[in-house]
């Protein structure tokens, strides 16, 4: 299975608006064709420290990290709730991580403190359904769904298009952390 156009444009758009809601800075948005297949990317400031298991997690990072777990299913959590199917193979970085760059599996790990991978399975499994939840809301679900019907018409956004799209749903830009 290749991703659609329209499973492409909900699961950036996801990523998107979660994310800034969970106070990181989108830098980008972005879909594009490959022949039949479809790729995205959107663009957030990366965790400023690397997951560590030995290493416990609190305070304000025990924070960032959680949001930075929720901005990492939420792409396909939207996609689902469009489309009716998981595409696990496509979201791989999303929740198994990149170079540079963990992903929802490593950072529920880290909060936990564990490398047990049923326990890892439930936490990320729960955090599906805590965002599936904040989609029912029909005031954010018309953000993703707006984002989503621009991506159509603009497929590459950065900066301050993305800035633009956030101010214009009365939801500001979180300042770029270096």
């Amino acid at each position: 299975m290749a991703s659609s156009p329209l499973r492409t444009r909900f699961h950036e758009a996801g990523h998107a608006v979660i994310g800034v809601r969970g106070g990181w800075h989108c830098t980008s948005v972005l879909v594009a064709g490959l022949g039949e297949a479809y790729h995205g990317a959107s663009g957030f400031g990366l965790l400023k420290h690397p997951p560590i298991i030995d290493t416990p997690v609190r305070g304000e990072l025990r924070e960032r990290v959680s949001s930075r777990v929720r901005l990492k299913v939420a792409g396909e959590i939207a996609a689902v709730k469009v489309t009716g199917e998981r595409w696990d193979v496509g979201c791989w970085a999303d929740y198994h991580g990149s170079p540079g760059d963990p992903g929802a599996r490593n950072l529920a790990g880290w909060l936990l403190g564990t490398e047990d991978p049923d326990r890892i399975s439930q936490a990320v499994a729960e955090v599906e359904t805590q965002v599936a939840r904040e989609f029912d809301d029909p005031i954010l679900w018309a953000i993703v769904e707006d984002l989503a019907a621009t991506l159509e018409t603009t497929p590459q956004m950065f900066g301050a298009e993305v800035e633009a799209f956030f101010s214009r749903h009365g939801i500001p830009m979180p300042r770029l952390e270096l």
